[in-house]
């Protein structure tokens, strides 16, 4: 399937309720990727996709499409920016939930603070990742969430991710420079 054709895409398991730890031991956590930022996007595409056994299924630009394509895709995984446009991403998340309780939602975002930390756990997500983080934390964060027991493969992809700082420059870069669109 490619990125283009979600949006006409049948749902690939009509009412299925996502439940990510009631999978096969081979059955691939199947995610959704979310990000206004199409280089951070793609990334963050490239980078996931090589963790064990995830399968990306489908991406969104904003809060809305993210909500729309989470009920077309039935992902078992939403890693979804927080300032997302036209409905952040915990009003996403909320709704996605409302939907699909089982499925699981990690919070990717560049502001890294405490009150949203504790707004993202309460408000509907089951994670929180800083973007100048991605490559040290999620792995850990989606194994301790979707593959209950695997960790050590986690962590070991994000080993490899560690020896090559530059393999995908838009993960963790950001200066905090004014006019940066993840930091405004």
């Amino acid at each position: 399937m490619t990125k283009d054709s979600v949006d006409s895409a049948a749902p690939t398991r009509p009412g299925a309720v996502a439940s990510p730890g009631a999978h096969a031991k081979s059955a691939p956590i199947r995610t959704l990727l979310v990000d206004d930022n199409a280089l951070f996007r793609d990334d963050l595409h490239t980078f996931v996709a090589e963790l064990p056994r995830i399968e990306v299924i489908g991406e969104a630009h904003d809060g809305l499409q993210a909500v729309h394509r989470a009920s077309i895709l039935q992902p078992d995984l939403v890693l979804m920016d927080y300032g997302l446009p036209h409905i952040n991403g915990l009003v996403a998340a909320r709704r996605i939930r409302q939907v699909q309780s089982a499925v699981r939602i990690i919070i990717i975002t560049a502001f890294d603070t405490t009150g949203l930390n504790k707004a993202c756990l309460t408000g509907g997500a089951d994670g929180y990742v800083s973007k100048y983080s991605v490559r040290e934390e999620l792995p850990q964060l989606i194994a301790g969430l979707c593959f209950q027991g695997l960790e050590k493969q986690a962590v070991q992809a994000s080993k490899v991710w560690k020896t090559e700082p530059n393999a995908f420059p838009s993960l963790g870069t950001c200066t905090g420079k004014v006019g940066c669109h993840e930091c405004e």
